[in-house]
């Protein structure tokens, strides 16, 4: 086909009105603005398909696919680019203008020959359909008509005619068609020049092309004695409206179900199809004929992937599907086969009509089970006699699927030959493999030995500049499109197919132990070009090379497995190898830093890459997929990769972080240092096996998430949280974003205390240890998930296990209310973050090598001074503290701090207090004796009662336990938002903390005979430290004090001076009070 001329297309284009394309295959209703109709790809009630007359757009939300009007007639009718824009100008009455004038002129004239001759056919047709109304109910024809059951709607729907004896050559003659009528084979010439017509005494059935164009009439004979029971139109080159290599009977009725159902049955014959039509199975066609040509099997792919084959119950309707389903399994079709008990497709339905007309032929095939694959029909044909039989059947299939282009489906047809045959699967595919090899070498041996090749017209290339791929690969490319090899013609002479509108190059290969890739270039014959990675294995087969490349947009591949063979050769042999980039940032192999959008050697050399993602350095080529332009405005790729770019901005970082001093106080510097620590963590994490994380604790509009916003912003636009509050499993998952980015930043919120999971979790990003998955390769194999990044952690709540806040850069932010001028400051940070922060990372990413020859010494020796400075700090504090502090002493003498060594010691001290006061107080013990006391201080309603519940006698103190322990669980959980040790357990662990006495069944916890006596545990006071100790006496004489002082008042609220009896309170008692 000639190129179409750019322009011509432009024009059409700009005429079309989206809803009246769309409106000749799916009936539209206006809604508001816009058209809506049901899915013409999917069964639906509601309907869900959507035309945007203004946007120029279809939507159809049940399947999900859009799109234009070009990509509507391209998806719906399987149309191809060039034919949906023939279509278009038919339409619009547009006469396509071609590039080459020779061309044009040839698709003009036959184009207008068709359009001359069809008027002639239709003509025809409508005097048979008159004919049969003309008719007596007697009539053999009616009495035909009667026998299959065909109602007045169905006689209509499918335009059946009847052709009496004689009657159209004479109107031919009077109109001066004659010719015309031959042409199409409506009449005859016979001796002496006599005509007569073609169909007589026969049932007429129209045959329209997939579009439903008329196309030729088929006759069925009333009689016994016709030579013919059916004819059909006639194939010869003056007859320019009917090929039958193209035709399917019932197509143009049938492709929609197909394309829905994405399946096709085939029947026999044109009765078989209006049957089976008429019982539920819309997606039915019959082949024009006993045969199935390789035209009529292209089309069909269109529609579907899926054939089932209904032939005629006899021995010459079973070989002739036998015979069929090779030709369908090697183009790609699963096929399988229905053998029906009674009769052909139209005598099963008429005996079974009342049945069918409930249930429907598809629900009736289920029921009876009769559907199969057509393979396992293959074998119990082939796999019969003896065992040499049996070898030679098995041989056979080999061949045949060899053949099948899906390697799945190979796999899977060569299991159960396997199975069937009872010969080893590696014979079975050792078979298989010599006939790939032996077509693929005949193709080679045929091209080699040809003394002469032909080149198309349109390839002006030198056949010298070809010849060399010609005979090692049997093709060559040129005018964007590739070039394969027919068989050698009878006169000896090589001649060539396009079998793609694409021209194509591997421009490298990515070797990776999971996840090869190529990256591939394409061109098309309109120079729409597109780079793209894909699977190594996705060009295997024909089928999965077709998606890729049809994904790109229009770029069709027509070629069959043999041919996809011979262009994996060439591509192979010519493509390059290169490293595909996956995880962004420090890059150690190649020894850079790769953002999204540019890449930064150690040696603070700016290294250039191409808007496709592609760059080299060091003689390798690299390529980054995030940073292809093909899914520069895709949402839903890459989008964290996009995220990591480096965002240069005009305020100088001096100033910048001197905001950030202003606006977040303190907190800045643990903030600068840490984003800045964060760039080399690859290099820390080497020297110490951990990196810190970075805490910022407080209650909500403290600022902790904004200046967290801050420091994921030194790589990029900042990825969203990952939220804590989700449960284990899910944050394991997240974790993940770790290993996206080498040197990146993560952020973690909403940290809730006492999930000791999620704590081993976190604890984990410090040590730098992943975390092991299963793989699939093994029942014992495991891949491991690195972490890779750094990760800040917020919340309200702070962690109460020791192991945790040791790993943690504590920054206790306290500060909720803001007057007005700071935040206008604050205002005025958020602006100058949202202009990039990551150019700032960028130039201090340059002095790398200065960081890795300083970073040891200088760590060490701030190590040993802030073990000096803070001598209750744990040595993980300090490690961490030494990160940071080394960061300032490197670059102190590059970048102007906005603080000063001295504010920086005090700040960390600061939060080194603030951690050991947390790590004092988050005992189960430390929280016991804290609820204690507050609950003798209490109101005098709702308190522990000194003399009822509490006594004390010199160093000792006594508890009645029961009632101790529900008064301090109910305060518990409201003071630290968590439920309270079990009693047993905060009992053990007082004991063990060594301060219990001991026990007593009975004590008096006052004196006089009303005293309250009950079991108790006794607390040795000069076990507790001093200042606990202190607490609980003075809390003690408080109260007694309140009392003597109420007492004195009147005794109105007290108990009687005068004890009458002694009181015994059971354990399980609630005291009054």
């Amino acid at each position: 086909m000639g190129l179409i001329k750019k322009e011509f297309i432009d024009k059409l284009l700009d005429r079309i009105i989206i809803q009246d394309v769309i409106a000749d295959f799916v009936v539209l209703k206006k809604v508001g603005v816009n058209f809506q109709g049901k899915s013409p790809f999917v069964e639906e009630r509601t309907p869900s398909f959507v035309v945007s007359p203004v946007k120029q757009i279809w939507k159809d939300f049940s399947s999900g696919k859009g799109g234009t009007a070009l990509g509507f007639l391209m998806e719906f009718n399987k149309f191809t680019y060039p034919e949906a824009i023939e279509y278009l100008a038919r339409k619009y009455s547009e006469e396509i203008e071609y590039e080459d004038p020779e061309i044009a002129l040839i698709k003009k004239e036959a184009l207008d020959k068709k359009e001359k001759i069809r008027p002639v056919l239709q003509s025809t047709l409508r005097q048979y359909q008159d004919q049969l109304n003309k008719l007596t109910d007697d009539h053999a024809a009616l009495l035909e008509i009667q026998k299959r059951g065909y109602s007045k709607d169905i006689i209509i729907e499918w335009g059946i005619g009847y052709a009496p004896e004689n009657i159209i050559y004479e109107l031919l003659k009077n109109s001066a068609r004659v010719n015309d009528g031959l042409a199409l084979g409506l009449i005859r010439e016979g001796r002496n020049k006599h005509h007569y017509d073609f169909y007589s005494n026969r049932l007429i059935y129209p045959i329209h092309d997939e579009n439903g164009l008329l196309i030729g009439l088929a006759g069925r004979a009333l009689s016994d004695t016709a030579k013919a029971k059916w004819i059909n139109p006639t194939v010869e080159p003056s007859n320019v409206l009917y090929n039958k290599s193209k035709v399917w009977f019932g197509l143009h009725k049938a492709k929609s179900q197909a394309r829905k159902k994405e399946e096709m049955y085939i029947v026999e014959g044109y009765n078989d199809v209006i049957a089976f039509q008429e019982f539920g199975l819309q997606n039915t066609v019959a082949p024009c004929g006993t045969s199935i040509a390789p035209n009529q099997i292209y089309i069909l792919k269109r529609y579907c992937e899926r054939v089932v084959l209904v032939m005629d119950p006899d021995n010459a309707g079973k070989a002739a599907m036998l015979k069929q389903i090779p030709i369908f399994l090697e183009h790609g079709f699963r096929a399988d086969i229905i053998v029906l008990p009674d009769g052909d497709p139209d005598e099963f339905c008429r005996i079974h009509r009342e049945n069918l007309a409930e249930i429907g032929l598809e629900e009736r095939f289920k029921k009876d089970g009769v559907r199969k694959d057509g393979f396992l029909a293959l074998m119990e044909a082939n796999l019969v006699g003896d065992a040499l039989d049996v070898s030679n059947g098995a041989k056979k299939l080999s061949e045949i699927i060899s053949k099948i282009e899906d390697d799945t489906m190979q796999e899977i047809y060569s299991g159960w030959l396997s199975k069937e045959s009872k010969i080893t699967s590696a014979t079975i595919k050792k078979w298989v493999k010599e006939f790939i090899d032996k077509k693929a070498e005949s193709a080679k041996v045929e091209t080699k030995t040809a003394t002469k090749y032909e080149l198309p017209k349109d390839v002006k290339i030198p056949l010298k500049d070809l010849k060399d791929d010609i005979v090692q690969y049997n093709l060559f490319m040129a005018n964007n499109q590739i070039y394969m090899t027919l068989p050698i013609s009878p006169d000896g002479v090589v001649r060539f197919s396009a079998i793609s509108n694409f021209q194509i190059e591997i421009l490298q290969h990515m070797n990776d132990e999971k996840f090869p890739m190529k990256l591939l270039r394409v061109k098309n014959i309109f120079d729409d070009e597109k780079i793209f990675d894909v699977p190594s294995d996705s060009i295997n087969n024909p089928q999965s090379f077709e998606k890729i490349v049809t994904d790109q947009g229009n770029f069709r591949f027509d070629g069959n497995r043999t041919a996809l063979q011979f262009l994996k050769r060439y591509l192979f042999d010519k493509m390059g190898n290169g490293r595909k980039i996956d995880v962004l940032g420090w890059q150690p192999d190649g020894q850079f830093w790769a953002w999204n959008n540019r890449i930064l050697a150690i040696d603070g050399t700016e290294i250039p890459m191409d808007e496709n993602g592609i760059f080299q350095y060091g003689g390798v080529h690299y390529y980054i997929p995030s940073a292809n332009k093909i899914y520069r405005h895709s949402n839903l790729k890459y989008d964290a990769q996009k995220r990591f770019r480096m965002i240069e901005s005009k305020i100088p970082m001096e100033v910048y972080f001197s905001k950030m001093r202003e606006v977040h106080r303190d907190f800045a510097i643990s903030a600068i240092l840490f984003a800045m620590a964060s760039l080399f963590q690859d290099i820390v994490v080497e020297k110490l096996n951990s990196f810190p994380l970075l805490f910022f604790y407080g209650p909500g509009s403290t600022g902790k998430d904004e200046l967290s916003n801050i420091v994921q912003s030194f790589v990029g636009i900042p990825q969203v949280a990952i939220n804590l509050e989700g449960n284990v499993s899910t944050i394991k998952a997240q974790v993940r974003e770790f290993a996206q980015f080498r040197n990146g930043i993560s952020h973690l919120s909403e940290y809730k205390r006492n999930n000791d999971q999620l704590d081993g979790v976190l604890k984990g990003l410090w040590d730098r240890r992943g975390y092991k998955k299963g793989n699939i390769e093994s029942h014992i194999g495991t891949d491991s998930v690195p972490i890779e990044s750094s990760a800040i952690l917020t919340g309200n709540h702070y962690p109460t296990a020791e192991p945790l806040i040791l790993r943690l850069i504590w920054n206790e932010m306290d500060k909720s209310q803001f007057d007005q001028e700071e935040m206008k400051r604050f205002d005025e940070l958020k602006d100058m973050t949202l202009q990039g922060v990551s150019g700032y990372s960028h130039q201090i990413l340059k002095h790398r090598q200065l960081f890795i020859d300083k970073f040891d010494s200088v760590q060490r020796a701030l190590k040993v001074m802030l073990e000096q400075e803070l001598p209750e700090a744990r040595s993980r504090i300090i490690s961490n503290l030494s990160v940071l502090t080394a960061v300032y002493m490197i670059f102190k003498d590059l970048i102007i701090f906005p603080f000063t060594q001295q504010e920086m010691f005090t700040h960390f001290k600061k939060g080194v207090e603030q951690q050991l006061r947390k790590i004092s107080s988050s005992s189960v013990t430390t929280r016991f004796w804290e609820m204690f006391i507050t609950s003798l201080r209490g109101h005098k309603d709702d308190r522990l009662q000194v003399g009822f519940i509490v006594s004390i006698e010199t160093h000792k103190l006594y508890l009645q336990w029961t009632h101790t322990y529900a008064k301090i669980q109910r305060m518990w959980f409201a003071h630290y938002q968590e439920a309270a040790p079990s009693k047993t357990s905060l009992l053990d662990a007082l004991e063990k903390l060594g301060v219990v006495a001991g026990r007593v069944d009975s004590h008096s916890f006052s004196s006089g005979r009303q005293a309250n006596r009950s079991s108790a545990i006794v607390i040795n006071l000069n076990a507790l430290d001093e200042t606990t100790k202190n607490d609980i006496v003075g809390s003690i004489l408080f109260q007694m004090n309140q009392l003597v002082n109420e007492n004195e008042l009147g005794g109105l609220f007290g108990p009687p001076a005068t004890p009458n009896e002694v009181k015994e309170l059971g354990e399980s008692e609630e005291p009054t009070f």
